[in-house]
Formats: C-alpha cells, structure tokens, sequence
C-alpha cells in the first residue's frame, strides 16, 4: 500500500474513455517493393473526471515529444488486456488520449461505431507483463447487434 502512496503508476485507474478513429498513410517495403496504403487506427478519448485526472497526472510525460506505454483491460467489446500508450493532445486529438498498440484489440475496436463508450482498468506499472496476453486477432469477432 506504501508503494501505492509513493509512486502513482503503481496504482490502478478506472477508466471511460470515447473511441476516435484517425487515418494515417504508412508505406512498407516487402521484397524492395514500396507499398503505400492508408491505415485507420483506434484512440480512445479519456471522458473529464477525477479518475482521468489522476491518472494524467501519474502518466502523462511532461515532454510532448515522448510518450509511456501502459498494459491495461479493455472491457466489452473486447474483454481483453491491452498495450496502450499515453499521449498529449495533438493533430490526432484536441485532447490528451491512449493510443492502441495491440494490434488484435484495434481490430475489434474498429468495428465498433466511433465515438462509442469503452471501459479501460489501467493496470500498475509493475503489471506490464499482463498486456503481452493482448488479443492479436479479432478471431472473426461480430459486434452483436
């Protein structure tokens, strides 16, 4: 409990949080061929509280160029852990955001309308091993309507 005093990414947030897709163009190169295509990628919006509050303030980098990777639990729809990264507002959102890096969680995440609500449990840092469980795929996943 201690622990929990003295450094505040030892503690567990509760999160709600609003999905915005942004677009991006990537180019990969596969066997000295170019390949440029345009990729949707998942934000999820932390909603004004005392919670996000506290959790910014535990988490959010003082320098805008570097960023921290958490491991937390998305809840439905996609009941999974997750790598997740924190990050100031910027071209991508007006407001501070967690960016999704499990790829198989965005999959599900994107076949949800935008804008949906979405439960995040922010796991202790000494927790990070827990997002190495993350979905990699959506395993043909239906949102049920």
């Amino acid at each position: 409990m201690n622990d929990v005093l003295k450094d505040p990414t030892e503690r567990e947030y509760f999160l709600t949080c609003k999905t915005k897709f942004f677009r991006k163009s990537v180019t990969e190169e596969i066997k000295g061929h170019a390949k440029s295509y345009d990729r949707t990628m998942v934000l999820l919006i932390p909603q004004e509280s005392d919670e996000r509050n506290r959790f910014l303030s535990a988490w959010l980098p003082d320098n805008i160029e570097t960023y921290y990777e958490i491991a937390a639990y998305i809840s439905y729809p996609v009941d999974s852990p997750a790598r997740l990264s924190v990050h100031h507002r910027d071209g991508k959102s007006p407001y501070h955001y967690l960016f999704v890096m499990s790829k198989g969680v965005e999959d599900i995440l994107l076949q949800v309308p935008e804008y949906s609500t979405v439960k995040v449990h922010v796991l202790p840092a000494s927790h990070d091993s827990e997002a190495d469980f993350a979905r990699e795929t959506d395993h043909d996943f239906e949102v049920m309507a």
